[in-house]
């Protein structure tokens, strides 16, 4: 039974996390409505795209380096050194990479292009500072750095359209000043034991490559699989038509991003709480699953019965926003929300590569999902989200029955699973906040 104080502690700790990913969620709101009122439904779709790309890029560094930090012993200087590399290495890749293909494929003038790239590189950067803040635990210190991210947007966006109007550069622009202000509020919260950097020699990058590639690649199936579903739709009925099914994921873009800070704070809350034992931390992704998906459904029909009144704020009154659509995003979002705790604890577990396989396996039948729905039944893009839902809440099932059961009922330890093959000494689970006694977890 847990007491009142290390109940309370769970709970603040959890409320942070799914503030920050608020936070996050509000400022692409801010841009998608900044977008869609000055660029209209083509402008969107546009900008739905560059966010697709940060978002993949993201999740890869988040797998690769973001986890990795969280669950590896970045206390060691080799391993922090490894840490170091390879995240600068990424997102300086990154950033090229953005440039070239935005560029190259005429998505944007070469001048955005390259100011893309930089926002890229920074966003990635920036994010590397958000996850060593939650693998210290300091969820609140998140929510801050967050927010002030999203005060920069607002303010540069207003600014932009007194002197003169929002066009897509100064969109770029304000994601870039954002993330340059984030950083330097990240560094100001990180604890003084973390806000330090070790020297950049014989870092364990085959450490960090190890058990990061799977990770990243485990990260990156979803926001792939979205980037994806994105191209399809805009081949088989164009810019517009698929800038308005962006514009019903970006009104509920809260749900999904409300699930990832949760899952966020499960995964950083299980590599700290890893040597219970795997069997109470399967009952416990078990109440998170079920809460989470309840929750999703409770505020998918809130928004989708508001849409008459805020689907304007989204558009601009330029289109309408589907309510079949809104609601196809609802229950994507809350299948997610049913894969997301089962999902890290297994990667915590060390039973990442299966994931990877299982989640790969899910990208491949909701794509194909999609082109059926576009291509042979040439049905409204609205029934696309219902196509990608199909295979989130079968992949949950399918974790937790095959492949963390049976691990439980052979009584796998998750502390050794991870890291004894991956250091070449011991580890340790990163370490509570100075001053603590307690550390949060999830219920």
């Amino acid at each position: 039974m847990l007491s009142p104080k290390r109940l309370f502690m769970r709970s603040r700790g959890a409320t942070g996390a799914i503030g920050a990913q608020f936070a996050q969620a509000l400022a692409s709101l801010v841009l998608s409505i900044a977008a869609a009122r000055s660029l209209g439904a083509t402008g969107l779709g546009i900008f739905g795209l560059l966010s697709g790309g940060i978002t993949l890029t993201t999740a890869l560094s988040t797998g690769l380096v973001g986890d990795s930090l969280t669950v590896l012993d970045r206390r060691a200087p080799r391993v922090r050194s490894g840490l170091q590399i390879v995240g600068l290495g990424v997102a300086a890749l990154a950033g090229i990479a953005s440039t070239i293909v935005c560029g190259i494929t005429g998505l944007l003038p070469w001048k955005v292009a390259v100011a893309f790239g930089v926002a890229s590189a920074v966003f990635i950067t920036e994010d590397y500072l958000r996850r060593l803040l939650m693998a210290s635990l300091k969820f609140w210190s998140v929510l801050v750095v967050d927010l002030s991210a999203l005060a920069v947007t607002i303010i540069w966006l207003v600014s932009a359209e007194v002197v003169g109007s929002i066009d897509m550069m100064q969109i770029v622009l304000s994601i870039v000043a954002s993330q340059i202000i984030g950083f330097g509020v990240a560094v100001i919260m990180l604890p003084s034991a973390e806000r330090h950097l070790a020297r950049f020699k014989r870092g364990e990058i085959g450490s960090v490559l190890r058990f990061g590639s799977w990770r990243s690649a485990q990260q990156g199936v979803r926001p792939a699989m979205l980037t994806l579903m994105r191209i399809l739709v805009v081949v088989a009925v164009g810019t517009i038509a698929y800038g308005k099914l962006e514009a019903a994921r970006v009104y509920t873009a809260p749900t999904l991003l409300m699930v990832n800070g949760i899952g966020g704070f499960l995964f950083a809350t299980y590599a700290a709480e890893r040597h219970h034992g795997l069997g109470p931390l399967v009952r416990r992704a078990d109440r998170g699953a079920i809460s989470m998906f309840v929750a999703v459904i409770f505020a998918g029909v809130v928004a989708a019965a508001l849409l008459p009144y805020f689907g304007k704020i989204v558009s601009g009154g330029k289109f309408e926003i589907g309510a079949l659509a809104v609601f196809g995003w609802v229950l994507y979002s809350a299948t997610a929300a049913v894969l997301m705790p089962y999902g890290s604890l297994a990667a915590v577990s060390g039973m990442h590569v299966k994931v990877f396989n299982f989640r790969l396996l899910e990208a491949v039948v909701s794509l194909a999902s999609v082109a059926v729905v576009l291509f042979v039944f040439k049905a409204s893009t609205s029934w696309t989200p219902f196509a990608l839902a199909l295979g989130p809440m079968v992949l949950g099932l399918v974790i937790r029955q095959y492949v963390l059961m049976p691990a439980a009922r052979k009584g796998l330890n998750p502390t050794t699973a991870v890291v004894d093959d991956l250091l070449p000494g011991p580890t340790a689970a990163p370490a509570p906040n100075p001053g603590t006694t307690e550390v949060p977890s999830t219920a």
